[in-house]
């Protein structure tokens, strides 16, 4: 899947107000948002993969991209559209390449 960058939503559960997260996206994905970035810095390791599961089957849904950020875990877990993007910056990290 081609990532289209000219809408790009990145999620923040801290700024939803009540609002449910899978509504709300669904509600950008309803109104044209080509690429999804899942970023929870305050989340456990569980409920973060829980998250991405549902982000995923629903940004398919939309035949949209799937962005996780900063997990390569949870991004190879879920199948996630960036995760050669991930692998890639997680090998720079840790063994020196860059790109």
């Amino acid at each position: 899947m081609n990532c289209n960058y000219s809408l790009y939503l990145v999620t923040d559960r801290a700024l939803l107000g009540g609002q449910v997260l899978y509504q709300a996206v669904e509600a950008a994905l309803q109104g044209g948002v080509t690429l999804v970035q899942l970023r929870e810095k305050q989340t456990s390791s569980r409920d973060f993969y829980q998250i991405a599961l549902g982000l995923k089957a629903l940004t398919r849904k939309y035949q949209v991209p799937l962005l996780i950020n900063d997990r390569l875990d949870i991004a190879l877990a879920v199948d996630a559209d960036t995760r050669r993007t991930c692998l890639f910056r997680w090998s720079g990290k840790y063994w020196g390449h860059k790109k």
